[in-house]
């Protein structure tokens, strides 16, 4: 059997139960009816025998739902994309790092991060270089 879209398990027609998007060749979530049935009970047995690891404490639940409204409402009602696309050149063209930014534009460091990364821009430091590390693979890459 090819391990296709077509074949699986999780195919939606459209698009993919596991996945956001299809991977058509050399897709990792690829299952056949008893794999996805052998998963499933893998998951439920992991749920039954460690249930408070899959559960995130309420107050924790609660403090980042009041940050996430603290942070939207500093934005101006703005989402992260909407304030990235509009501030983060700027901002990073005056040397700033992924920190220095999230803080400027009340957005995770992380939301940043993959921002920077997908316009394939390296790192800043504190000093305002690029990070040697990322250097090199900006290099590799080119």
């Amino acid at each position: 059997m090819q391990k296709n879209c077509e074949t699986c398990y999780y195919d939606e027609g459209v698009k993919c139960e596991i996945l956001k998007n299809k991977i058509e060749h050399n897709c990792f979530a690829w299952a056949d009816e008893p794999e996805a049935m052998r998963r499933e009970t893998a998951i439920q047995k992991n749920v039954e025998n460690f249930p408070e690891a899959n559960v995130m404490p309420e107050e924790i639940k609660k403090k980042r739902k009041e940050t996430q409204k603290q942070n939207l409402k500093l934005r101006g009602g703005k989402t992260n994309k909407e304030v990235l696309d509009k501030h983060f050149n700027q901002l990073y063209s005056q040397h700033l790092t992924d920190t220095e930014i999230s803080k400027k534009l009340h957005v995770d460091i992380c939301t940043v991060n993959r921002y920077r990364r997908n316009k394939n821009l390296p790192k800043r430091t504190k000093n305002g270089r690029p990070a040697p590390t990322e250097t090199a693979e900006s290099q590799k890459a080119l």
